[in-house]
């Protein structure tokens, strides 16, 4: 640390370094320093330490850090499909999401929800009946034929909830293949 330090104070520049040190009564304490010279012209022992204790700064960042970990963790491993939609495009999805709608790993992202309906009249039909839904109660759920990226169909259960971000709404979706159970189903009524 001085080394590092004495190359930057005495080329002129300050120096600022974040790390972990021990207190007089031995506990862990994590600081960020600085140091920078008096004066160019002077001793360059001459120099202005300062010393913030930022412990509770860094605890903070690491459980949120873990927590990210751990909800990615989730995210990724759900059963059900799981997409964040803003504007009617696709701003982030797990893997099964992609692998429901027959998607390769990315290929969603950036895509208009457009995708998921057969047809224009579905899309903005139920686009207006689920944003009426989401602004009584913030909750909307339908089942109906979705379409996937080769142009096959296959049931599916969707699940809109609105979440609010820093300046800006977005959509949580949730989607389930029922194709088996509405199929089953519509065997047992024909039956």
């Amino acid at each position: 640390l001085r080394r590092a330090a004495h190359a930057d104070v005495v080329a002129g520049r300050a120096f600022v370094g974040d790390v972990e040190g021990r207190r007089k009564d031995g506990t862990a304490v994590h600081v960020y320093l600085s140091a920078r010279l008096v004066d160019q012209d002077e001793d360059e022992s001459a120099v202005v330490w300062t010393i913030e204790d930022i412990s509770e700064q860094r605890r903070t960042e690491l459980a949120l850090d873990r927590a990210k970990r751990e909800m990615e963790v989730i995210f990724e491993s759900a059963v059900v499909g799981i997409t964040l939609v803003r504007n009617g495009i696709v701003v982030r999805c797990n893997r099964r999401f992609e692998e429901i709608f027959g998607y390769g790993p990315g290929e969603m992202t950036g895509l208009s929800t457009r995708a998921w309906y057969l047809t224009e009249d579905e899309y903005t039909g139920v686009g207006a009946q689920a944003y009426a839904a989401l602004s009584q109660d913030n909750y909307h759920c339908r089942q109906q034929q979705f379409q996937r990226a080769d142009g096959s169909t296959f049931w599916g259960e969707l699940q809109f909830s609105r979440i609010e971000q820093p300046a800006r709404a977005a959509w949580l979706v949730t989607v389930s293949d029922v194709s088996t159970r509405m199929n089953l189903a519509r065997d047992l009524e024909n039956s």
